[in-house]
């Protein structure tokens, strides 16, 4: 109260008046006994308080005197009060509401509200704040337990299923639950404040409006209808009201369940109830209802009256003993205390007799049923009489089986659904040395094999359901002893009803069979080896042969370019020729021996057919001429230029025919017919044929030609000579090029033999050789002449590949190995190697791979022809896999020699 007693005696002093002192007396009573807590706070401050705001807060007046008021201001709210302090109470002035409310902490430590109502005074020539508060904690505290309240209700709301609106006086909802936001699919907000009613149909609202009303006036009321979503979709409820209040204010809940699980229940009965009415009547076995105590009729269906051959009226009312169809009726009293006992009985058999006389067996179950408060039994019987006549022809099915399983020589079994025998014929239990007494049931199928099988077995089992038939298969059976006996085995899964019944199987023990398909193996590995060995026999002998006969046709050759007298003319010639024969047989042995182990392949190319018969026609005409034959030459001009094929093939059979034509014929003509039959956009069919007039061949020996080592008569043998291979090669070349070698011939007149092939067509350029088969000229090349290196190990054969070469104006240079050769391309230049295969120290397949590797890019080009007197196919293969660019087969011709190096020059050039 200092401060008040201050300022009154300065009111004193500055107006000496009296009355002053009395007014301020008075304003100090009023302060003193105000219902409120007064206080000034200047600077943060307390400059004054009256003793209801000490007594409001705890503290003393001299405790308050000059306290700082933050002190007593809760933590939570003085960032606030400072706010409001600062800047001369600045935030004050510009709000218009002058009331407050904020806590203090009192001076025991409770929690006070205290509700403010400030001034802006003057005090001491300075601002400060007036203060009228008043304690409002019990206020507060209400108001707390009101929201905890509702937040509880809330919970407990949210958790319900049902639907929950608070329905204001307006009818406006003012809150709804979770379940309503779900059920409606909308957000709180976009249900908050809409009539309720506009929650449901149109027809619907004025009925939910009056339930509204009546729940305003202190009524329940229920009704029943449709909550309608936004999407026009209908939610069937019953909705509750009752009145309320929340928040203080008076309200109506309504709570809105859905009733469409409740609805579908109901409709799923009745149609449950329909559809039991239309199968009692319409179902395809009997049933019959009867009362429990007096076993009367209530209700038979139609199938029961059929069966039983008699009307309706005949069987409602009547008892089972009356309606006299059950023989064994004395069981019905044991069937009915079973019935009360366990409420059913399931799959029991009996039989009925219908008014035929027949007796029918009867499967049926019982149960025990409630109608109208009365226990019936209803009851559903099925004929089963045609399955029992069947079970038992299966059962006499099974016995003959049984029986047949004895007389059969093969182990015959049975067993169930998991593999156990139960069933094994006399031969299956004397191979494994059982008894009788040990199968039925007591022996696993899997038991009989050793552990790899029994894996197959098992798995088998396992998986019959989906893979019911086990193939026979070849497994190992073990015997006593633990002898391993080879069976094979078959096994089928028997189904019932989708599912695995038993297993039926057979063992045939294949011991004798297992010893001859031994010994069939080793024959054919016999037989392979004799082949493999015939196979290195041929290609070493025509290896042996090849090489002298290379110097036989060489040194031929070389003297009959030296110019040799007329009379050495002669003889060279005969001796070439001769030679010429014997190669020409090697290689028809060669081919045919290839055709027979099934290795001779075709390789197809494009080619012009045209010139193809064009060179053989040049090949032959010589030969046709000193015979004094014409040898004429037929070329479809349609036949596209350029075909798909193995030309060399083709050739091969075309000289094989024109030579025997020219052979056999003896005057008159042979003809080379070329013609087109037909083509399409891949291919064209065309048809050979090479005619003679020569000695014709009888008809009964027309098939017998093309057989190996045959010709018609040993008189044509004699005549004409030749090994008999010529035409049985040519049939199964063009049998390999898919056509069929035919003939039609008269004997005596001539003959002709004939093919068709479907060659394939192409655009593809073939590039044309500038190499004349005829003339052969090497490329230019200024300065120095070319140099061969001949790699040849055989002093003759590298003496005749020499000559020639020096002869056609190459430089050469030998070397007598492989290793050799590698030495010599190192240190030297060369333009073709002519190399030979089989070689001491180093082979011509290893000096070509060294070769290929040299660090000179140059020389490791370097073109190599392969000299081989093996005609095998395998060494033409592999000299060509290894690098190598050509392939000479000894004993060589010279021309062919000369054509490859020629043709190697100008593709390097």
């Amino acid at each position: 109260m200092s401060g008040i007693k201050q300022n009154k005696a300065n009111s004193v002093s500055q107006k000496g008046d009296k009355e002053s002192v009395i007014s301020f007396n008075q304003v100090n009573a009023i302060i003193e006994n105000a219902g409120s807590g007064i206080y000034i706070v200047q600077d943060e401050r307390i400059v004054f308080h009256n003793t209801f705001f000490s007594n409001l807060t705890g503290y003393t007046s001299e405790e308050l005197r000059g306290m700082n008021f933050l002190e007593i201001v809760h933590p939570k709210d003085k960032k606030l009060i400072k706010l409001l302090f600062s800047n001369n109470f600045r935030e004050i002035n510009l709000k218009q509401s002058r009331s407050y409310t904020f806590r203090v902490s009192h001076k025991n430590g409770d929690l006070k509200w205290f509700k403010s109502n400030v001034s802006l005074i003057d005090w001491n020539g300075k601002p400060a704040l007036l203060d009228s508060c008043f304690d409002i904690t019990l206020q507060k505290d209400i108001e707390q337990d009101l929201i905890e309240e509702e937040q509880n209700f809330r919970l407990l709301v949210n958790a319900f299923e049902d639907m929950v609106f608070i329905i204001s006086k307006r009818h406006a909802i003012i809150q709804a639950n979770r379940s309503a936001s779900d059920c409606l699919r909308l957000a709180e907000n976009q249900i908050l404040l809409r009539n309720f009613s506009t929650f449901f149909p149109d027809s619907e609202r004025e009925g939910v409006r009056n339930a509204m009303v009546q729940a305003f006036a202190g009524n329940r009321v229920l009704i029943s209808g449709n909550l309608e979503t936004e999407d026009g979709r209908l939610i069937p409820v019953e909705t509750r009201f009752f009145s309320g209040n929340w928040s203080q204010k008076e309200v109506v809940f309504a709570i809105c369940q859905d009733i469409s699980v409740r609805l579908e229940a109901e409709r799923s009965i009745k149609m449950s109830e329909e559809k039991f009415s239309k199968a009692f009547d319409n179902y395809a076995v009997m049933m019959t209802i009867s009362t429990l105590d007096e076993d009367r009729y209530v209700d038979v269906n139609e199938t029961f009256l059929k069966t039983i051959g008699i009307q309706r009226k005949d069987v409602i009312g009547v008892t089972s003993d009356e309606l006299n169809i059950f023989p064994e009726l004395h069981r019905r009293q044991e069937l009915k205390q079973k019935i009360f006992n366990e409420g059913k009985a399931q799959d029991l058999e009996t039989t009925i007799i219908n008014r035929k006389g027949e007796e029918l067996i009867i499967l049926f179950s019982a149960e025990l049923i409630d109608i109208q408060d009365n226990l019936c039994i209803l009851m559903v019987m099925s004929d089963i009489t045609q399955r029992k006549r069947a079970q038992e022809k299966i059962e006499r099915s099974e016995l003959r089986f049984r029986k047949l399983g004895e007389l059969l020589p093969e182990m015959i079994f049975e067993a169930d659904s998991a593999g156990r025998i139960t069933f094994a014929n006399n031969y299956l239990i004397s191979f494994f040395g059982l008894s009788a007494q040990q199968i039925d049931g007591k022996i696993n199928l899997s038991s009989f094999f050793d552990k790899k099988s029994q894996k197959i077995i098992n798995q088998y089992i396992a998986n019959s359901k989906h893979t019911p038939h086990f193939p026979s298969t070849e497994l190992m059976a073990v015997k006593k002893g633990k002898h391993h006996i080879p069976v094979l085995t078959h096994i089928t899964a028997i189904m019932e009803n989708d599912k695995v019944n038993r297993f039926m199987g057979i063992m045939v023990d294949i011991t004798i069979q297992k010893l001859q398909e031994k010994e069939l193996i080793t024959a054919k590995e016999l037989a392979e080896e004799a082949s493999k060995a015939k196979e290195q026999f041929l290609s070493i002998m025509s290896h042996e042969i090849r090489t002298p006969m290379n110097a036989v046709i060489g040194m031929a050759n070389i003297l009959l370019q030296e110019n040799p007298k007329k009379s050495q003319l002669e003889n060279l010639t005969t001796l070439r020729y001769s030679a010429e024969n014997l190669m020409s047989l090697l290689n028809d042995i060669l081919d045919f021996n290839k055709i027979e182990a099934g290795k001779l392949k075709l390789f197809r190319s494009p080619f012009s057919l045209h010139s193809l018969i064009k060179g053989l026609h040049t090949s032959f005409k010589h030969v046709a001429s000193k015979k004094g034959l014409e040898l004429r030459m037929n070329f479809d001009k349609n036949i596209p230029e350029l075909l798909i094929s193995d030309s060399i093939r083709i050739n091969q059979v075309l000289t094989n025919l024109v030579g025997n034509a020219l052979k056999f014929t003896e005057k008159g003509e042979v003809a080379i017919s070329v013609k087109l039959v037909s083509e399409n956009q891949r291919s064209a069919l065309v048809y050979f044929s090479v005619s003679d007039t020569g000695i014709g061949i009888p008809a009964d020996k027309q098939q017998m030609i093309f057989q190996e080592f045959t010709q018609a008569n040993l008189e044509t043998t004699r005549k004409y000579g030749g090994s008999g291979l010529g035409l049985a090669i040519s049939k199964q070349l063009v049998s390999l090029l898919n056509g069929n070698l035919e003939l039609t011939s008269k004997f005596g007149k001539g003959s002709n033999f004939f093919f068709t092939l479907r060659l394939g067509k192409t655009k593809t350029s073939v590039k044309k050789k500038t190499i004349d088969s005829e003339e052969i000229i090497f490329p230019e090349r200024a300065g120095k002449p070319y140099k061969i290196l001949v790699v040849e190990d055989n002093e003759i054969n590298s003496m005749i590949a020499l000559k020639f070469l020096k002869g056609w104006g190459f430089m050469t240079e030998l070397a007598e190995d492989g290793a050799e050769a590698v030495e010599k391309v190192k240190n030297g230049e060369f333009d073709v190697i002519l190399m030979d295969l089989e070689m001491p120290v180093m082979s011509g397949y290893d000096a070509a791979m060294a070769i290929r590797q040299l660090d000179d890019p140059v020389k490791r080009k370097t073109p190599i022809i392969a000299l081989s007197a093996s005609a095998m196919l395998d060494v033409q293969t592999k000299i060509f896999s290894i690098g190598m660019n050509g392939f000479i087969l000894k004993p060589f011709n010279p021309q062919d020699l000369k054509k490859k190096i020629a043709i190697l020059l100008e593709t390097v050039n």
